[in-house]
């Protein structure tokens, strides 16, 4: 049973109002992101300023596209941070880098595509293209997974997936963030729930909604300091805005959303419908402006 189904079925008594136009906007967001899309949609998610969740959000987000859509979805690790999306996902014990694989670099089936690759308990595969864990520090920039290393590993599987989401780490190159727009149907940068850090994250927005391919763009704010309400409204003007309360149980596995509060489920469930709106182009892409 979905969420949305667990909410409607509460037989024989009416709803409140809120409670009923809650559960409509549970009902549209579901439909979203169960429909259709042509294959090979890419979502890539940027982190900008101090750590802010990254990783769990890209879990959750796949999670939720995995449990509710019918097509495949590739989850790719191109970050460096300490925690790797594969245990974000669940698996803990799974390594960072996926093994090169001749198949997969030879894929002609979906079979081929998806040899060597981890599954999580959602159903989705995931691909991890950085180095070894002992590399990994956000604070060195070589080392970062590259867009050419991006291509090279998950390019040449993706069509085989209707929807590749990718963990891109923190980016605050503009030239980087140019490179992943070029690739992306949607660009999803996400930041701390802080004044400073929000507006950073949007002059990069601008970057990115300025580039000749122009994708979807969506700024994820984590309210990890219940700083929320001091953003102002005004941020949202340009580009879609969601908030995503911090929530503990997110620093445990993300993919057993059981385990998460009612109120970060459905702020997870709102932004993959977000997401899946932009990667159909149905959504308002929206040329941000100095």
């Amino acid at each position: 049973m979905t969420v949305t189904n667990a909410l409607l079925s509460t037989p024989g008594r009416s709803l409140p109002a809120g409670f009923r136009a809650g559960t409509r906007e549970l009902t549209e967001w579901d439909r979203e992101i169960r429909q259709p899309v042509a294959a090979n949609r890419r979502v890539s998610l940027v982190q900008v300023g101090r750590e802010s969740g990254l990783s769990t959000t890209t879990a959750l987000v796949t999670a939720v596209l995995s449990r509710r859509r019918n097509g495949s979805v590739l989850a790719v690790d191109a970050s460096n941070g300490s925690v790797g999306l594969a245990e974000r996902c669940g698996l803990a014990d799974e390594p960072r880098e996926t093994a090169p694989s001749r198949t997969r670099s030879r894929a002609t089936t979906r079979a081929d595509a998806v040899a060597g690759l981890s599954l999580t308990a959602e159903g989705a595969h995931l691909l991890g293209i950085g180095g070894p864990s002992g590399t990994r520090s956000t604070d060195d920039a070589s080392k970062m997974p590259t867009v050419p290393g991006w291509l090279g590993s998950a390019g040449v599987i993706a069509r085989f997936f209707d929807v590749v989401v990718t963990d891109w780490g923190g980016r605050t190159s503009r030239a980087d963030l140019q490179a992943i727009a070029a690739l992306s149907h949607v660009v999803c940068v996400v930041a701390r729930a802080d004044r400073a850090e929000a507006e950073y994250a949007r002059t990069l927005l601008t970057a990115v909604a300025g580039s000749p391919e122009r994708p979807h763009t969506l700024l994820v704010l984590i309210d990890r300091d219940n700083t929320a309400g001091r953003v102002p409204a005004i941020m949202a003007a340009s580009t879609p805005v969601i908030t995503i309360p911090f929530d503990p149980a997110r620093s445990a596995a993300a993919g057993n959303g059981g385990r998460l509060r009612a109120r970060t489920r459905r702020a997870a469930i709102r932004l993959a419908a977000e997401l899946m709106q932009g990667a159909r182009g149905t959504g308002t892409p929206r040329r941000e402006t100095a």
